[in-house]
This record gives structure tokens, sequence and C-alpha cells, in this order.
């Protein structure tokens, strides 16, 4: 009967140790599904968020489309700008400042001899 007793005694020590490490895995499952649900809710969120900031980044986009060319006409009178300054430092010293007279005459409005 003692024999009996003490395999008894295991297998209720067993069961018990068994029930214990079940109601874990039972509590772990419910934070996970609870982590998960939050999980999907933020993912939804970050989703609605991702629309706005592609509607928003394709006004910037149209913008910088319209922008961009005027900028490389601007690029272009710059060099032609640019190409006349070059001119006018090639000329021999004497024909350089009566040049740079009358550049500087058109550019604020008044009539200095030439």
């Amino acid at each position: 009967m003692d024999r009996l007793e003490r395999i008894m005694e295991l297998v209720i020590t067993d069961h018990v140790k068994f029930a214990d490490e079940h109601n874990k895995l039972l509590m772990s499952q419910v934070l996970l599904t609870d982590r998960m649900d939050g999980l999907a809710i933020s993912l939804q969120e970050l989703a609605e968020s991702q629309k706005h900031t592609d509607k928003r980044m394709g006004g910037l986009i149209q913008m910088m489309d319209t922008f961009v060319p005027r900028t490389r006409r601007d690029q272009k009178k710059l060099e032609k700008m640019n190409q006349g300054r070059q001119r006018i430092s090639s000329l021999p010293a004497s024909g350089r400042s009566k040049m740079s007279l009358r550049v500087r005459s058109n550019t604020t409005g008044t009539n200095l001899p030439s």
C-alpha cells in the first residue's frame, strides 16, 4: 500500500505542476493576443497616416515639378549674364572701363558719358 500511495503522490504532484504550467501558458496566450490586437490597431493607424503622407508628398512633388523647370530657365539666364561679364573682362583695359560704365549706367538707370 505504501508503494501505491507514493505512486499516487507522484502522479498528483506531476498533475499539479502540469496544471500550473498550463495556466501560465494560457495567461501568456491571452497577453499575446491582447498585444497582437493592439499591434493590429497601430498598423491600421499607420496605414491611414501613410495615406495622408502620400497625399502631402504628391502635392510637394507637383510643386517641385513646377519649380524645377523655372529654376533651369533662371540658370540659363544666369549663364548668359556670366558670359556677358566674361566678355567685358576679356576687353582691353581702356575698353573695359568704358563698357563697365555703360553696363552700370544701364542697371542704375543713370546716363554716364561714354
